[in-house]
């Protein structure tokens, strides 16, 4: 659930939460996560309990490998790299940037180190291929982006955080912690390793990174209150035929993980703005003469093709 966080992802989750809330109101929700700030707050706004653990089943180490100058990390890396195929251990590497991530591979593999990368600009097969490989140990390191924070289960015991930092959507900033550990998270594989460790990279004279090991996890907030996340659940809504017009909009965003916050969805405003932006349109009943809004063929290709609607227009 700490997608809900998300600023691509958060606010598609939500929506769909909240929709099917409504739909089926005896739906039991499992909330799982291992990096929530306001744990309480999210239990809260599901009707729900928290319950906390701190067991893991394959305890986790941190390390901090500190560099100079920003030329010595491959250096370092491939030093890493080395140690850890002495010992017969597969590494995960993850870096900022796709193109980062295939010129560090490069460099490992000119040292003689048997590595492969993965993001999201590879084709479908060829990233089922990359993650084959390196399940099957035909690889040793496997230097990735964000895709591999979570979803695969690979035999890692390993996990590097070449870089600390990541582009949030504006720009390049330093990783959450919650991001961390769930990079982090990969390592140590339960029936495949008694333990698992994290290695962070960062440079002599930054302290901040002291403070991932700590754990002190950030808030999940709602994406819901961006103009661009509301303007594609307030399209989806009205396009499932749930909500037909603004008053039904109001009581189902009233719901929402974002209003439970405090934030401010301004649903009147974005109808204008779909309106004006011949994504939605207003329809009216012939009989009773009340207008509905309905989706234009430009929204119905949102909708299917999961695009937000700035990008279809």
């Amino acid at each position: 659930v700490h997608i809900l966080g998300d600023t691509g992802r958060g606010a598609r989750l939500e929506g769909t939460i909240n929709r099917l809330r409504r739909l089926n109101p005896f739906c039991r929700f499992l909330g799982l996560s291992a990096t929530l700030g306001n744990r309480g707050e999210l239990a809260d706004w599901l009707d729900g309990v928290e319950f906390e653990t701190t067991w893991r089943p394959v305890p986790l180490s941190w390390r901090i490998t500190r560099y100079r100058k920003a030329e010595d990390k491959p250096h370092l890396l491939a030093d890493e790299l080395g140690q850890a195929k002495a010992s017969g251990t597969q590494s995960l590497v993850f870096v900022q940037s796709r193109r980062r991530c295939e010129s560090l591979t490069r460099h490992l593999q000119e040292q003689g180190i048997n590595a492969d990368y993965h993001h999201a600009g590879l084709k479908h097969s060829r990233r089922r291929e990359v993650e084959s490989a390196f399940r099957h140990r035909r690889t040793q390191a496997l230097v990735a982006t964000g895709t591999l924070e979570m979803g695969l289960n690979l035999p890692v015991r390993q996990v590097m955080l070449y870089d600390l930092q990541g582009f949030n959507g504006e720009l390049f900033a330093n990783l959450t912690t919650n991001t961390v550990w769930q990079r982090a998270g990969r390592a140590g594989r339960p029936g495949l390793d008694d333990q698992g460790e994290a290695v962070l990279f960062a440079p002599t004279w930054e302290k901040g990174a002291d403070r991932y090991p700590r754990g002190n996890f950030e808030r999940i907030e709602s994406q819901l209150n961006h103009p661009a996340t509301l303007a594609e659940q307030v399209l989806i809504e009205v396009r499932s035929g749930l909500t037909k017009s603004i008053v039904q909009l109001e009581r189902a965003f009233n719901s929402s993980l974002g209003r439970f916050q405090g934030k401010q969805c301004p649903i009147e405003g974005t109808v204008e703005d779909m309106l004006e932006a011949g994504m939605l349109q207003l329809e009216t009943n012939e009989k009773s003469g009340k207008e509905r809004l309905k989706a234009t063929a430009l929204g119905r290709i949102a909708t299917r093709h999961f695009l937000r609607p700035a990008t279809v227009l």
